[in-house]
């Protein structure tokens, strides 16, 4: 009975070291890969498939001078461009997210266009909308906002700029590969 009893002791505290180390490699992993994430240094996950950030910062044209991070998943450029994307289980959700955000704007900011266009996401056509804001301090700025499913994964995407978006040419390469007007 004694010998048995030892043995439960000692099983025990084996297995609550194993579960202490476990969580403590755990927590030390998460916060690595927390830190890790907040800011990306030469690519980006968009949907499982990586992209090169583009980082030609010592050019005379700064357009191509971008940087990314995880949370919240977005990549801006020096000119003032920016692609921010936000994943959801239901595309019906996400769908749900881009009206949200019209009517938002609407109230919030002083809207000049909000035309539905199409466009294409990751080589598939979808519905979205050309916005042009005000906001009240009179900056303007532009965005595209759409959603759709890219490699099976429900998406919300919003392009922003400074300037109207009527032609691909006037985005980054990076972003065309994930979102194109239809000219």
């Amino acid at each position: 009975m004694k010998l048995l009893f030892f043995i439960l002791v000692a099983c025990s505290s084996f297995s609550t070291n194993a579960q202490e180390k476990a969580t403590k490699d755990s927590l030390r992993d998460f916060t690595f890969m927390a830190n890790k994430d907040s800011v990306l240094l030469d690519s980006f996950d968009f949907c499982g498939k990586y992209f090169k950030i583009p980082r030609d910062c010592n050019k005379k044209s700064l357009a191509n001078c971008c940087s990314g991070q995880v949370r919240p998943a977005q990549m801006a450029c020096y000119n003032g461009n920016g692609l921010s994307w936000t994943y959801f289980n239901d595309i019906n959700i996400a769908e749900q997210n881009v009206e949200s955000f019209i009517s938002q704007m609407v109230k919030q900011q002083k809207i000049t266009i909000a035309e539905p266009i199409t466009c294409n996401l990751m080589g598939k056509q979808v519905k979205a909308y050309r916005v042009a804001c005000t906001t009240t301090e009179n900056h303007k700025w532009n965005v595209i906002i759409t959603s759709g499913v890219v490699f099976g994964q429900p998406v919300l995407v919003e392009l922003r700029t400074e300037k109207p978006l009527l032609k691909n040419k006037e985005l980054q390469p990076v972003f065309r590969q994930i979102v194109r007007l239809v000219e």
